[in-house]
């Protein structure tokens, strides 16, 4: 499609099939759309807005960019939190763990096999449990997905891992 905002795209195009992915996104989640507007609208009246965690965003922004902050700030501010008391308890449980880097939505530690139970157990339970006693505008139950490499492999080599009675293990491929 030409991606004329004035135009209406062309049926067959990539342009027509995003518009409709994000009307069926906006008749599913009504009240997301709904307060987009009013997160626009707040920020043309401003030239900011606040988020849920207190962060203010502020700039010249299109409104692409400013409908994903609303989203994306919090749900980054919720990963550096769980960081932040992970290290703490890694701390003051003399663990030799180490936090090595946070990409994307991901923490990547450095976790000795004789710690790896512990570790996991802890930030499961600091990510889903704790994040929410702090911040309880979080409403939703949250959920953590763990990979593990271990020894000698690369991270191409990672595999998922869950938790059955208190053990954390690697997942089972279905059969």
């Amino acid at each position: 499609g030409d991606c004329n905002p004035k135009l209406k795209p062309v049926r067959g195009t990539l342009e027509h099939n995003v518009k409709r992915c994000e009307d069926l996104f906006n008749e599913r989640f009504p009240v997301f759309g709904k307060q987009k507007e009013v997160w626009w609208n707040e920020y043309l009246k401003k030239g900011w807005f606040e988020t849920m965690t207190g962060f203010i965003i502020r700039g010249i922004y299109n409104k692409n960019y400013l409908m994903n902050s609303p989203i994306q700030g919090p749900g980054f501010h919720c990963l550096l939190w769980s960081i932040i008391e992970l290290d703490k308890w890694l701390t003051k449980y003399g663990m030799k763990t180490l936090i090595v880097a946070q990409i994307h939505d991901c923490i990547l530690m450095d976790v000795p096999h004789d710690e790896l139970q512990d570790v996991l157990y802890a930030a499961e339970k600091i990510m889903t449990t704790k994040l929410r006693k702090a911040w309880d505008w979080i409403i939703t139950p949250m959920q953590v997905e763990i990979d593990v490499v271990e020894e000698n492999e690369t991270w191409h080599d990672k595999k998922p891992w869950v938790e059955t009675n208190g053990i954390w293990t690697p997942k089972q491929k279905a059969a």
